[in-house]
């Protein structure tokens, strides 16, 4: 989950889309995790630095945190390993992932119920599939020093070396841990708050990013005034970009996702990728369609993928079932 929303991002969300008795229970479970023992947050570390940083908005990281950490150390078919993930979860403390540890399957129980129908315990594993998805998108790149026309370009392979821009960043590790960011720009964008907190994080846990640049840009995606600063700092117009925004849409109004969108289509030149992770047939708000996507992005080919199907399976949903609601689409700029 993205830290660009609030602390209480889902139980808000549910709140706003009339699923009160959801909202109430799942903003429950959430203010017991993080408020209650908010205090307790980094016992077991003596830095002060994660302590300040996790006591914050950014406390809902540790639940993704958590979630990866439990793919990593699946064992041999895992998909994907992430060792930032547990000591991201190590550095909450004791108290609060012993807690995310025992109420995980019931937060999920609780938005399951809500908003997606599906089965108790998907969240797990989607956020298993999510991740592997989106690293698997970014590892499919040119060879550098290839011919341009070497290779046709697909949503699923990027010029050598493009620009990589995570809008929505939160607490990702993917430049810190995924060899193809070697030698490639990095620019993230997330609220100020956001981007402190993990600068201090991250600095604490000794990570250093794989890249050859990282920019951080502090912006608020909901404000009106447009959706990405222009120009872009640390962005290059002229080169192609892989644009990735996960766990992010869902939360914001149609109305900004389409500006968003606009806002990429725009910073965009030809060969530039996006993997975006989206909410599609959800009956109680308007949510983003094939047809608005292709509207807003209209030089682009674009490829749409759901939960459960062949592309976001893995082998890990069960058999029969899929959901729009959580959706992907991979997208390439022709012109």
């Amino acid at each position: 989950m993205t830290s660009v929303v609030e602390d209480l991002s889902w139980a808000g969300w549910l709140q706003r889309m009339n699923n009160v008795d959801a909202a109430r229970k799942v903003r429950g479970i959430l203010y017991r995790c993080m408020n209650r023992h908010a205090c307790r947050l980094g016992q077991a570390s003596s830095s002060d630095a994660l302590k300040e940083a996790l006591n914050s908005v950014e406390r809902t990281s540790v639940w993704v945190a958590y979630e990866r950490a439990l793919e990593s150390e699946r064992g041999p078919d895992a998909l994907f390993r992430d060792p930032l993930a547990r000591q991201l979860v190590d550095a909450a403390g004791p108290e609060l992932t012993a807690y995310v540890m025992s109420q995980t399957m019931e937060f999920g129980s609780a938005a399951n119920a809500a908003a997606f129908g599906l089965y108790e315990g998907f969240h797990v594993t989607w956020m298993a599939i999510r991740t592997a998805f989106i690293d698997e998108w970014l590892a499919h790149s040119a060879k550098p020093g290839s011919p341009s026309d070497a290779e046709p370009l697909t949503p699923f392979t990027s010029p050598a070396n493009a620009q990589f821009v995570n809008i929505g960043a939160g607490m990702d590790t993917r430049p810190y841990r995924l060899p193809c960011f070697a030698g490639r720009s990095v620019v993230e964008v997330d609220t100020a708050h956001a981007i402190a907190s993990k600068r201090r994080v991250f600095s604490a846990l000794g990570a250093a990013p794989l890249c050859a640049e990282l920019t951080a840009v502090a912006h608020d995606l909901g404000d009106p005034t447009g959706a990405l600063p222009a120009p872009l700092p640390g962005h290059d117009v002229k080169r192609p970009t892989d644009w990735l925004a996960e766990g992010l849409l869902p939360y914001l109004t149609l109305e900004d996702q389409l500006r968003l969108l606009r806002s990429i289509d725009g910073a965009s030149a030809p060969g530039s990728r996006a993997c975006l992770n989206y909410m599609e047939a959800v009956e109680w708000m308007p949510t983003l369609t094939p047809e608005l996507l292709a509207e807003a992005l209209p030089s682009w080919e674009i490829s749409y993928h759901r939960f459960g199907d062949d592309t976001l399976n893995y082998c890990r949903v069960p058999q029969g079932v899929t959901s729009k609601k959580l959706s992907f689409a991979l997208a390439v700029k022709r012109h």
